[in-house]
């Protein structure tokens, strides 16, 4: 078996770095008392995800994990500590020794009035920020989101992202993200640790995230600590909420174009409970009213139980199942459930008709166990489903073609407290893949011009440990470093390679800190879409002998200041990222109905650079931030551009957003954002000539383009506003209401799109940039009981 490695001797010296870090920290790990639990709502019984717990006197603190655990280690067994999350009172606790030899769980009790802040790093979070190593990471809070300018009246938590520096939006109103110079399917999207592969609704308008059911996100944009892995350019993070442990609720909204209702309660009151969410555009039912029939919809469900067994062992499984639906009249939906393709029973012809299907499904079953005060563990299972069908019918032809990619996985993370200045965390993950692309059914005459194609069915098998050290030197100096190991195996070949991370955080003090760090990624599939098909037909492939490994290179450098008076926090930031192996297709290449795409395959390098500013203001009755990013996108490859460097598609050199949340009374915010952006790149016509076709009867119009991405379309910039309008609790207080209207665009500037070739009267070409939206009106009422 011929195995590539990808081990160099800075990595191996990294390796043994982190080992020597690891026993000088044991050998020195002193007597101490332990204080762990779970901090939680004290009315919903929810983790609170990122909680903090200081000790004044030692200066000492912790954040609680992903399922509000926390453990934080203090010299004496009497002391005072305060626990505190934004958003909630704080609580400060005067612990005995008794308290180091159990679970000491914390309710926080939310704050009664309003938070009217749009916080991506909230008051308790602003000192937490100086002192964490994690770098370039954003943080949004769920009840932030809804404060936003929304479109159709949708919350969107990636719409959210994009407006943060960094990350480039893929188009008007998509949800496609480029982080940092890479692509699209360089994200690593994980939903309660499951992966999405398709994150995009209604070709990408809306994200399959409904606000209604998440709790918490997290997009790590470079400082990858070394439990995430598979991806080169981002991690997004969203965690679902577990459910209502003490009360029954229930939220429903109307909108524009779609509706939604989620309810939660206790099925064993403080024992057992359950969420479940659901979502459906009714775009194809309002189109009918006006004689314009759009066959178009989409729906997602979302569902998960937690069960409390006892303090020290919880199960958590969640689920979600999306799909999006284009159909003509005649087409029934269910036959593409089907794994081939029948003409009814009594032979009879049926007319013409056409259907598309794409949609996720995944399932996740959790184990937290805690094995001591010291000591936190998590084992999950995980299946994950991304398929698409396209099928049509004419007479008694039929097709069906379908791709799909599978995966079964199994992971399990530890947490270890060995001391208050030293955290460490281990894990390991299995995951077998299975890539169906291409697959095709045919019945009838067509049958004799496209071939049936079944049997394609690619496995790979990915692999992964990992160990990191969070730990503090000289009160003032910070390091997260991290090792990750990953192999993946196919039939014809296997890579393996040694991922290191290493961050570093220098406090000066409460207010100032610098931040610097690397990052190595391996990304072992691709994602390839057809240009040649209108709708997104997304493939995904494992890397083979042809298409090897991609990989990154990530150096950040940062300063944090918090002006606390104003309650104001700067992020300035810099970073290069080198990335290696990537893909481009030959000009002309069509991927659809084509299984030798990787004889069209090129592989190439990309470098990204850029300079970022995040200035937000986090408290008070005028709430926002100020983004802006600097930043240059290029590759190189030997066949494209004649081997010479070219800018990317997705390079934009100015990325600007303003986002400003009003507070005008109790029962009404404004918002509103601003955006600039720098036009996309294309490769212009410059000319052409004439040529003999092939059969030498007669002639053919040769397009001459100009150097690759050289000319910039037009720049985008739009303004959006919102006005959110809460009448308050009815008299019987058994519900709240709330009212949202919306504008996007308010000066109705459309952004393009893609470039059209038109041609004048006198024969001669020129570009237009059609827009896709103008401006665009909301609403939505949603009720709460």
């Amino acid at each position: 078996m011929h195995i590539k490695k990808f081990i160099s001797k800075p990595m191996k010296k990294i390796f043994i770095l982190l080992s020597f870090v690891l026993t000088i920290n044991v050998c020195i790990a002193q007597k101490t008392y332990t204080l762990n639990g779970y901090i939680t709502d004290s009315k919903s019984g929810e983790a609170l995800i990122g909680a903090t717990v200081y000790s004044p006197t030692y200066k000492r603190g912790t954040a609680t994990n992903a399922y509000g655990f926390y453990s934080v280690s203090l010299p004496t067994d009497t002391g005072t500590v305060i626990f505190s999350f934004i958003g909630y009172q704080p609580q400060m606790v005067k612990y005995k020794k008794t308290d180091t030899e159990k679970q000491l769980n914390i309710k926080l009790l939310e704050e009664s009035s309003e938070l009217t802040e749009v916080v991506i790093v909230g008051t308790s979070q602003a000192k937490e920020a100086i002192n964490t190593t994690e770098g370039s990471v954003v943080s949004i809070k769920m009840k932030d989101i809804e404060l936003l300018p929304s479109v159709l009246g949708e919350s969107d938590i990636i719409k959210a992202l994009q407006l943060m520096p960094g990350v480039t939006p893929g188009g008007e109103l998509s949800t496609s993200m480029f982080v940092r110079g890479g692509e699209g399917d360089q994200n690593l999207v994980i939903l309660d640790e499951a992966v999405v592969y398709n994150s995009g609704h209604l070709i990408g308008f809306f994200s399959v995230f409904n606000s209604d059911i998440i709790k918490d996100v997290k997009l790590y944009k470079g400082g990858f600590p070394a439990s995430y892995g598979g991806r080169i350019s981002s991690v997004m993070d969203v965690r679902m909420k577990e459910g209502n442990l003490n009360e029954y609720h229930a939220n429903a909204s109307v909108g524009v174009l779609s509706s939604k209702l989620a309810v939660e309660g206790p099925i064993l009151k403080d024992k057992l409970s359950f969420i479940l969410a659901g979502r459906r555009t009714y775009i194809d039912q309002v189109s009918k009213i006006f004689n314009f029939p759009i066959p178009f919809y989409f729906y997602d469900v979302n569902a998960k139980i937690n069960w409390k067994i006892t303090n020290n062992d919880r199960i958590f499984i969640s689920t979600y199942l999306g799909n999006d639906v284009l159909y003509s009249p005649e087409f029934e939906t269910d036959s593409l459930e089907t794994d081939s393709l029948q003409t009814d029973s009594t032979g009879t012809m049926e007319p013409p008709s056409f259907g598309f299907t794409m949609g996720n499904k995944t399932l996740t079953v959790r184990w937290n166990h805690l094995f001591s005060s010291k000591l936190f563990s998590n084992t999950s299972l995980i299946y994950n489903n991304f398929r698409y069908d396209v099928e049509a019918t004419d007479g008694f032809n039929n097709l069906l073609i379908r791709s799909s990619l599978e995966d079964y996985s199994a992971k399990t993370d530890f947490d270890y407290n060995l001391n208050s200045n030293n955290q460490i965390s281990f894990g390991a993950m299995f995951t077998q893949h299975k890539f169906k692309p291409n697959l095709v059914y045919t019945t009838g005459e067509i049958s004799e011009y496209i071939e049936g194609q079944n049997n394609l069915n690619l496995q790979t098998i990915e692999a992964a440990a990992y160990l990191l050290d969070d730990f503090t030197i000289l009160k003032k100096l910070k390091i997260n470093i991290g090792l990750r190991y990953g192999y993946v195996i196919n039939d014809d070949i296997t890579y393996e390679g040694l991922e290191p991370r290493l961050f570093v955080n220098w406090v000066i003090n409460e207010k100032n800190s610098f931040k610097t760090g690397y990052s190595k990624m391996y990304q072992y599939l691709h994602r390839v879409s057809s240009s040649n098909f209108i709708l997104p037909t997304d493939m995904y492939y494992p890397v083979t002998k042809l298409i090897k490994p991609q990989s990154s290179d990530l150096y950040f450098f940062s300063y944090s200041h918090n002006y606390e008076k104003q309650n104001v926090v700067l992020t300035m930031e810099a970073y290069q990222k080198q990335m290696y192996n990537l893909i481009e297709f030959r000009e002309g290449t069509k991927l659809f109905l084509n299984n030798n795409f990787e004889e069209d395959l090129l592989s190439g390098n990309g470098y990204s650079y850029g300079f970022e500013i995040l200035l937000q203001k986090t408290e008070g009755d005028v709430t926002g931030w100020i983004g802006y990013t600097f930043s240059r996108t290029a590759r190189i490859f030997e066949e494209i551009n004649f081997g010479e460097e070219y800018l990317a598609k997705n390079d934009r050199l100015h990325n600007f957003s303003a986002v400003a949340i009003f507070k005008i009374s109790e029962k009404i915010d404004l918002s509103t954002n601003w955006i600039y952006l720098s036009g996309a790149r294309f490769t212009p016509i410059i000319g052409q000539y004439l040529m003999p076709n092939a059969a030498q009867t007669g002639l053919e119009v040769i397009p001459v383009f100009a150097a690759r991405n050289s000319v910039k379309m037009s720049e985008i910039h739009r303004l959006d506003a919102s006005i959110i309008y809460k009448p308050g609790k009815n008299k019987n207080k058994r519900f709240e209401s709330e009212w949202q209207i919306g504008m996007y665009n308010i000066y109705n500037r459309s952004a393009p799109y893609t470039i059209q070739i038109v041609y004048d009267e006198r024969g001669y070409y020129q570009y237009q940039e059609p827009g896709l939206f103008g401006r665009v009106f909301s609403l939505s009422y949603s009720i709460k009981f």
